[in-house]
C-alpha cells in the first residue's frame, strides 16, 4: 500500500488530464499503467456524474408526468428545473459552434427520451 499526499494526488490527476488531451505531461503510458495497477484513484469527471444523476431524475419525472417539460422553477426538485434549463442553453451554444458543456451523445440521449429543446407556450402551460 502506498500513500500520496492530497497535493501530490491532485498534481498526478492534473498531469493525467494533460496526457489525455495530448498536452505535455510528466506522465507516460507506462507510469499510468503502473499507478492504475497499484489502485491509484484517477477521480471521475464530477460534471458527468452530476449530469447522470440529473438525467436519471429526468427519467423519473417523465415516468410520473409522461413528458420531460420540467418547469424551470420546479419546487419539488429545483436542481432538475435548473438542469433542464441549462441543457437547452448549452444546446443552443453547441449549435452555434460555441464552447458547450453538452455533447452530441448527451443530446442523443435526451432526444431519445423525448426531450424538447424549444418549448411552445402550450407545453409551458402544461408543465406549470
Amino acid at each position: 500500500v502506498f500513500f500520496f499526499s492530497p497535493s501530490r494526488v491532485n498534481k498526478v490527476r492534473m498531469e493525467k488530464k494533460k496526457f489525455d488531451k495530448r498536452e505535455s505531461s510528466s506522465l507516460t503510458i507506462t507510469r499510468i499503467e503502473k499507478l492504475t495497477t497499484l489502485g491509484f484513484d484517477w477521480g471521475g469527471n464530477k460534471g458527468d456524474e452530476k449530469w447522470e444523476e440529473h438525467f436519471l431524475a429526468l427519467l423519473q419525472y417523465k415516468e410520473e408526468n409522461s413528458h420531460c417539460n420540467v418547469p424551470t422553477k420546479y419546487t419539488r426538485n429545483p436542481a432538475l428545473g435548473r438542469f433542464v434549463s441549462t441543457q437547452r442553453c448549452e444546446y443552443r451554444k453547441l449549435n452555434k459552434g460555441e464552447k458547450s458543456l453538452i455533447d452530441r451523445e448527451k443530446v442523443r440521449r435526451l432526444e431519445e427520451i423525448g426531450f424538447c429543446w424549444v418549448m411552445t407556450n402550450n407545453q409551458r402551460r402544461q408543465s406549470a
